[in-house]
C-alpha cells in the first residue's frame, strides 16, 4: 500500500530539512576558503528556495486533499489544480538549478589551459540552458491563455500534466545528468593529484550516480504506477539529493578545518610525557632517594611539574605539561 498524505508530506520535509544541512555546510565552507565569486553558492540557495516553495505547495495539496493514495482518487477542483501547476512549474525549472550549480563549480575547477575541458564545459552550459528554455516555453507559452492550465471545463490544457511533456522534460533531465556526471572523470585526469586524491574526487563525483538512479526510478513510478504519493517522494528525494550532491565536493576544506581545530583543542589539553633517563644522566629538578619520589614544583619557566622516581638502572621521569 502507497504512504498516506501525511507520511508523504513527512517525507519530504525531512528530505528538505537534511538539503537545509548540507546547503549550509557548503555555505560555511564557502566563507571558510574566503572565495570571491559565489555564483555556485547563490545558486544553490536560489535552489534550496525553490524545492522549499515546491513541497509548501505539496503541503497545501495535501490539506486540501489532493495527495491521496491513488491518482484516480485525486479530486478536480480549481484551486487543486493551480497548486499542481505551481508545484510542477517549481520542480521542472527548479530541477535544473543544482545542475547549473554543479556546472558553476567546474568552471571554477577546471583550469584555463585545458582548452577541450573547457570547450566541452561551455556546450554542456549551453545544452543545460536550452533544456531549461524549452521546458519554460512549454509550460507558459504552448497552451495560452494560462488558465487553461488549471481549468476544469472543456478547454482544458494538459500539457504539464501530459505524457508527452513529462518524457521531453525526463528526456532534458537525464541527459544533462550523464554529461554533469561523465566531464569530471576528464578533468580528473588533467590534474594533478596523487592518486589517492584522484580516487577521493572520483568517488564523490560517482555519487551523482544516485541521482541518476533516483530520477530513473522516479520516472518508472509515474509511467507504470497508479499510486499518487510515491509520485511526490521520489520528487523531493531527487531534487534534495541532487543539492547534497552538489555540496558534498566543497566539503573537504571545512573537513580538513574541523579536523584541525579538534587537534588544536587536544594539543591545549594537559598532557603526560614519561620516559626513563639512564642512570648515569644528569639528575636536575630535585634530589631523589631511594622508593621516594620528589615533586618539584614550577621548575622550569612554563610552570611545569615533574616527579623524579629512582628505579634499578635508571631515573623514571614523569612530567605534566600544558600547552596553550
Amino acid at each position: 500500500m502507497p504512504p498516506s498524505g501525511e507520511a508523504t508530506i513527512a517525507i519530504e520535509w525531512s528530505l528538505l530539512a537534511l538539503s537545509f544541512f548540507f546547503v549550509s555546510l557548503r555555505i560555511y565552507s564557502y566563507f571558510l576558503r574566503g572565495r570571491t565569486r559565489p555564483i555556485s553558492e547563490l545558486l544553490l540557495i536560489f535552489s534550496l528556495v525553490v524545492e522549499t516553495g515546491c513541497i509548501i505547495c505539496d503541503t497545501i495539496t495535501y490539506h486540501l486533499g489532493g495527495l491521496t493514495r491513488y491518482a484516480s482518487e485525486v479530486p478536480n477542483t480549481i484551486p487543486l489544480n493551480k497548486l499542481w501547476f505551481a508545484s510542477d512549474v517549481l520542480f521542472y525549472l527548479g530541477v535544473f538549478l543544482p545542475k547549473a550549480c554543479i556546472v558553476a563549480f567546474y568552471y571554477d575547477l577546471v583550469p584555463t589551459t585545458s582548452t577541450r575541458v573547457r570547450i566541452a564545459l561551455k556546450c554542456l552550459t549551453a545544452y543545460l540552458a536550452g533544456s531549461m528554455m524549452t521546458i519554460f516555453l512549454g509550460m507558459f507559452v504552448s497552451c495560452r491563455p494560462l488558465s487553461t492550465n488549471w481549468s476544469t471545463d472543456s478547454d482544458y490544457c494538459p500539457l504539464v500534466t501530459g505524457e508527452t511533456f513529462f518524457r521531453i522534460h525526463a528526456s532534458f533531465d537525464l541527459s544533462c545528468d550523464l554529461m554533469i556526471f561523465i566531464l569530471p572523470f576528464f578533468l580528473i585526469h588533467d590534474l594533478k593529484l596523487h592518486k589517492r586524491q584522484k580516487y577521493t574526487v572520483y568517488g564523490i563525483f560517482l555519487l551523482a550516480g544516485i541521482t541518476i538512479a533516483i530520477s530513473i526510478a522516479r520516472c518508472i513510478a509515474i509511467s507504470i504506477s497508479p499510486e499518487n504519493t510515491p509520485i511526490y517522494i521520489w520528487a523531493a528525494a531527487e531534487y534534495c539529493g541532487s543539492m547534497i550532491v552538489v555540496c558534498l565536493p566543497s566539503l573537504k576544506p571545512l573537513l580538513k578545518s574541523l579536523g584541525i581545530s579538534i587537534s588544536s583543542s587536544l594539543d591545549r589539553t594537559r598532557t603526560r610525557r614519561t620516559w626513563v633517563y639512564d642512570k648515569y644522566g644528569s639528575n636536575k629538578g630535585g634530589p631523589v632517594q631511594d622508593g621516594v619520589a620528589t615533586f618539584v614544583h614550577a621548575a622550569s619557566p612554563d610552570g611545569s611539574q615533574v616527579e623524579l622516581r629512582k628505579l634499578e638502572g635508571g631515573i623514571l621521569k614523569t612530567s605534566s605539561v600544558t600547552v596553550e
